[in-house]
């Protein structure tokens, strides 16, 4: 139980943070990183380049690091 609370409770702080990032980097990640599309359909669909599609995606995993570090309570098990 205490597991699948952490589940939860990860996924909610997850939802917050990819809500704060930019619009298109949210679309960006969104797209490539959790829905998969593959990389020429994203592209085609924002209108941009696979390189900048990186650079969205690289910048938004980053965001993403930080907003969950600062803002996931978790209990660390050694």
């Amino acid at each position: 139980p205490h597991c699948e609370y952490e589940k939860t409770e990860f996924w909610a702080a997850f939802e917050k943070c990819v809500a704060r990032l930019k619009d298109g980097m949210r679309q960006a990640f969104v797209l490539k990183m959790l829905e998969g599309m593959p990389t020429e359909e994203v592209c085609k669909v924002l209108g941009i380049e696979p390189n900048h599609l990186w650079v969205l995606n690289h910048r938004a995993r980053k965001q993403l690091k930080s907003c969950l570090e600062a803002n996931w309570d978790r209990e660390e098990n050694p």
